[in-house]
């Protein structure tokens, strides 16, 4: 399938990957507590500013030190989800994907060209309002269990113990945004 350059799918797509290495960026920016923390759960409990001025909420996994991470990134007019993982170099824009908790499943597509910074590669992945809220009442119900994230071939798990009080978190500072 061709693509033109005006098209809204490679807009989405070019923007998706501009967001990814904002938040490659924002994984950085991550408190220092933080860095010396365990894999674990986060969130913003308040709207954070990346460099360029736009303010953002974050929920995430992992301090970015140990692969696979990810983290759901909400702007005021858009929302990501947002992956590093060995294997990722290799995803293509027409890859297609799916995180599942339980049985809440959230279909990733117009998934971004792979950026790579040092040894982790990162995806982004567009959420629509349906796919953020299906996600939160999973992350908030399926607490105790896991996530399976499906990109192409990459299949990964994240632990989701105890995440319903960081999806709150990011909902609550969603509405500040």
């Amino acid at each position: 399938m061709r693509f033109s350059l005006n098209s809204s799918s490679d807009m989405r797509r070019r923007r998706s990957t501009a967001l990814c290495a904002a938040a490659v960026a924002a994984f950085c920016l991550l408190p220092a507590a933080q860095a010396g923390a365990s894999e674990s759960w986060g969130a913003t409990g308040s709207p954070a500013e990346f460099p360029d001025g736009r303010r953002y909420c974050m929920m995430w996994y992992g301090t970015g030190k140990v692969m696979p991470f990810m983290n759901i990134t909400v702007l005021s007019d858009s929302q990501y989800v947002n992956i590093a993982a060995a294997g990722l170099s290799s995803i293509t824009t027409s890859t297609t994907g799916s995180l599942t908790i339980k049985s809440w499943t959230v279909p990733l597509s117009e998934i971004s060209e792979p950026v790579t910074r040092g040894s982790s590669t990162f995806v982004s992945a567009p959420l629509t309002d349906e796919a953020l809220s299906a996600l939160l009442q999973g992350l908030v119900f399926g607490s105790n269990s896991e996530m399976s994230v499906e990109i192409g071939p990459v299949s990964l798990t994240f632990p989701l113990p105890h995440t319903g009080g960081d999806a709150a978190m990011l909902m609550e500072c969603r509405r500040s945004l």
